[in-house]
């Protein structure tokens, strides 16, 4: 039995692009029936790029530890029998997954977060989900609203310029059941922080840990990770921790203020304290979707229905007609009388606006 780095399982046309290191990796046919062949290889990593379910089974036999997969064409596959495997996802299309088992330890949403459709009995692993690198947003993902495990990745670059504008920690108000949750990069109010149920926190490569809550206001914290993040807010959250005796805490290479301005780095004035209002008015208007009790044969069934799907209606409603405030024959009427003054979608006003003018915009109507 020999053992190779990854096997790349992957068309003619993206073959000819990949540069592999011929020692340890391998380019394998995307011919399915040619795959036994290869299940002596033992790949660490299989990158795959194509619509074969079959591809799970490949990943059985040769027990990789990590499938990183890129569909062709939407799909609905059902999963069972891995060994606790990290599933890498770049979507382009639909991906509905049924799982019964514990066949992933994470899976990681590299692209089109919002088109991964998990239907997994046993709860969703961890989640790990990276924020627009321009914009510092995340999509609305009502399919993950449940997960208990999370990691936001929004890595702050002064070459590239991205990270450049911070992820607003308040996006990730309808995740309501946040037990474990990891913030890696360029974080903004981290005071959203005290409304999870969070046991255990991890906060790598931040900038700026301005705004950092009380951690005696997060009661359920038992384990708090620091690194590589800004020296001042790093011995500040370490006098924090002083008040909460029960708490395990990890401190480790931090990052002097003066060594992130001179990489380019720009400290911003905060927007001020939010209210407990603002968390309420968000938490009810995106409203967590459990997925988890709803049939493999429902979901099918709501496929079927000719009505608009949420996110549609997100994207085509203006707030006061997704909830109902204006009907539909009252927005058109209004679009008509008045087309320079017509109200945005719901789902355009939650990509382009902070939490702060959204309900300051709101209370203006």
């Amino acid at each position: 039995m020999s053992v190779c780095r990854c096997a790349y399982v992957v068309p003619d046309s993206y073959a000819k692009n990949i540069k592999i290191d011929e020692k340890q990796d391998i380019l394998i046919p995307e011919d399915a029936s040619l795959w036994e062949q290869f299940r002596d290889l033992r790949p660490r990593f299989v990158h795959y790029v194509g619509s074969n379910p079959a591809i799970f089974e490949f990943v059985k036999q040769v027990q990789a530890v990590c499938l990183r997969w890129q569909p062709l064409t939407g799909m609905r596959v059902e999963v069972s029998g891995l060994k606790n495997i990290v599933l890498q996802l770049v979507l382009t299309e639909p991906l509905r997954m049924r799982c019964n088992d514990l066949s992933f330890r994470e899976i990681h949403l590299s692209l089109g977060d919002d088109f991964f459709i998990p239907h997994f009995s046993h709860g969703l692993p961890h989640m790990v989900i990276k924020a627009d690198a321009r914009t510092g947003r995340i999509p609305p993902l009502p399919a993950l609203y449940n997960a208990t495990h999370l990691t936001v990745n929004h890595p702050w670059n002064a070459q590239s310029q991205s990270g450049d504008v911070a992820f607003d920690c308040r996006q990730l108000l309808p995740f309501s059941h946040l037990q474990h949750l990891k913030l890696n990069g360029n974080m903004s109010m981290w005071s959203a922080l005290s409304q999870f149920p969070l046991q255990k926190l991890e906060i790598a490569n931040a900038p700026d840990l301005s705004d950092f809550p009380a951690l005696t206001n997060i009661p359920s914290l038992q384990e708090l990770s620091v690194a590589g993040c800004e020296t001042e807010g790093s011995k500040h959250i370490n006098l924090l921790s002083k008040h909460k005796q029960d708490l395990v805490v990890f401190f480790q290479n931090t990052v002097d203020k003066q060594v992130w301005q001179q990489a380019g780095y720009v400290y911003q004035q905060g927007e001020g304290q939010t209210t407990s209002a603002d968390y309420n008015g968000l938490a009810q208007s995106v409203a967590p979707i459990d997925l988890s009790s709803v049939a493999w044969d429902e979901i099918d069934a709501d496929d079927a229905n000719t009505g608009p799907s949420l996110f549609e209606r997100m994207r085509t409603e203006s707030v006061s007609e997704f909830f109902g405030l204006k009907s539909k024959s009252e927005e058109d009427t209004d679009t008509v009388t008045d087309a320079d003054t017509q109200e945005p979608s719901l789902f355009e006003r939650m990509r382009t606006e902070s939490v702060g003018d959204f309900f300051r915009n709101n209370k203006r109507k």
